[in-house]
């Protein structure tokens, strides 16, 4: 099923409807399926007969829903909730009605996506910019994938990626502040969101590969350990460990610059 959904739309994939996997969005958005069996990693759909198996595809659970991606993806079916008071944090389907003392946030659009890329490409050198500018102009609706696709050639992806989430935090907290909610609960919403970010991610780190494999692979641990800090609040950067030797070295060169 993979391979065919790649053949006719090669530019989708899950996370586009804030889905992490294909069996995920499959179980969110596909009545009447469920899972037969496996061949190898492979998983084997059936139409369903009209009962449910005990392996049936079932939508992800609110509790269990990763509320960064269902805030930064457009066809997400997920939006978020709060209180004004930053002690609740949950995901509803989108268009909910939520409590009388809660905010229902939906996620940005698609054009909000693409007016990102556009002030993005201000930051980089023309070279990369005409190629962005040439992705964004071609692409239609599926301009992310090749977006992508171009900024990961580069060395420039983790600078988007930063850019991104900066603008998508700043934006989550205009639509809090214009609710009237106070800084101290956009502070703990903010914190709610990456914390259950990380847990998800964890969770799936922790069921596709082996601890050991991580630990024993120092690109990939320092790149962990890089986008998890990028998610920590100040009060958790202030509680961060490091050898101090390190932070003199990383003053001196900061200096030196």
């Amino acid at each position: 099923l993979a391979a065919l959904l790649k053949a006719q739309a090669p530019d989708w994939s899950p996370a586009e409807s804030g889905a992490r996997s294909l069996r995920e969005f499959i179980g969110a958005n596909v009545a009447g399926v469920v899972v037969a069996g496996r061949s190898g990693m492979d998983v084997i759909y059936s139409l369903s007969s009209g009962g449910q198996t005990a392996d049936a595809l079932t939508p992800t659970a609110p509790s269990d829903v990763d509320l960064w991606r269902a805030w930064v993806s457009p066809n997400s079916p997920h939006a978020i909730a709060a209180d004004r008071t930053g002690s609740v944090v949950r995901a509803v389907p989108r268009g909910s009605t939520v409590e009388a003392d809660e905010l229902l946030l939906e996620p940005p659009g698609a054009q909000f996506h693409r007016e990102l890329a556009q002030a993005f490409l201000l930051s980089v050198p023309d070279e990369i910019q005409a190629k962005l500018q040439l992705v964004l102009s071609s692409t239609g609706d599926h301009w992310w994938e090749a977006w992508s696709r171009e900024l990961r050639s580069s060395e420039y992806l983790g600078a988007w990626n930063a850019f991104r989430r900066q603008k998508l935090e700043e934006r989550l907290s205009s639509l809090l502040r214009a609710a009237s909610v106070g800084e101290s609960a956009i502070d703990a919403i903010l914190k709610a969101i990456r914390e259950r970010h990380l847990q998800a991610q964890t969770k799936t780190r922790r069921s596709s590969t082996p601890v050991h494999h991580v630990l024993d692979d120092e690109a990939v641990l320092r790149r962990l350990v890089a986008e998890s800090v990028q998610h920590m609040s100040i009060a958790d950067l202030r509680e961060l460990r490091i050898p101090i030797g390190i932070v003199l070295d990383a003053l001196s060169t900061s200096k030196s610059r």
